[in-house]
């Protein structure tokens, strides 16, 4: 009986976590800051809230509108990006582009159409006749 009691008191904390979440991204989308890490004193959903689904409101005893602290919603976008390869932003960044084209009415736009790019390997001597040095220089160009 005790890991059923276990089970259930892990199952209450998650979704008391999540309702948490739920209330941090709806006060993201307000325009507020939200900590990054919680404490006691920046958790806002009591376990009455979570189990009210009263996901946007902060509890009475601690409502404090326009926190300085913490982190709004485009810091938290640069943090996921900053996580993300290079690579993938880029593919991501192409596919947004080509969606904005189309929704403006250029329905046949693709990225792949509109890239150009070069690689090239300038060699060159540089000194006296005897004394040159030999450099190869790597240059890429791309748009």
């Amino acid at each position: 009986m005790p890991a059923v009691v276990t089970a259930a008191e892990y199952v209450i904390m998650a979704l008391w976590a999540y309702a948490e979440a739920l209330s941090d991204v709806r006060q993201l989308m307000a325009g507020d800051k939200v900590e990054l890490a919680k404490t006691s004193a920046t958790w806002k959903l009591s376990l009455e809230g979570a189990a009210a689904c009263d996901f946007g409101k902060k509890d009475s005893d601690r409502s404090d509108s326009g926190i300085s602290k913490g982190l709004d919603y485009e810091e938290y976008l640069r943090i996921l990006l900053m996580m993300c390869q290079r690579n993938q932003k880029y593919y991501r960044t192409m596919a947004q582009i080509e969606l904005w084209a189309v929704r403006r009415g250029c329905q046949e736009f693709r990225m792949r159409n509109h890239i150009c790019g070069m690689d090239a390997d300038i060699s060159f001597k540089a000194g006296a006749y005897r004394n040159s040095r030999y450099s190869v220089q790597s240059v890429s160009y791309g748009y």
